[in-house]
């Protein structure tokens, strides 16, 4: 496959102003000043995922099918006393 030169051109110079434009503030992000009290909990789970990506072509794939159980953790904080909940997944290892 080619792309001629002058259309890569084009479609670059269509895309940049999109790309040049400050990415958008973050959302659901607690205030800088921070809050006195911030009451925060978080809750993990085993999430099976099934992968069958080693079945060669045309066989039946529930044969070859592997499983494993990554942890998945979602964290809620809010400050104390009020109502807006900032939720967020936590990185583990």
């Amino acid at each position: 496959m080619s792309v001629p030169g002058e259309r890569a051109r084009t479609v670059a110079l269509h895309y940049a102003p999109v790309l040049a434009k400050p990415a958008p503030p973050p959302v659901r992000i607690l205030s800088a000043r921070g809050a006195e009290r911030i009451v925060a909990t978080a809750d993990g789970t085993m999430t099976p995922i099934v992968d069958t990506s080693a079945a060669p072509p045309g066989a039946d794939r529930r044969k070859f099918r592997k499983v494993h159980y990554p942890e998945a953790w979602l964290a809620a904080a809010r400050a104390q006393g009020s109502a807006a909940t900032h939720y967020g997944p936590l990185c583990t290892t």
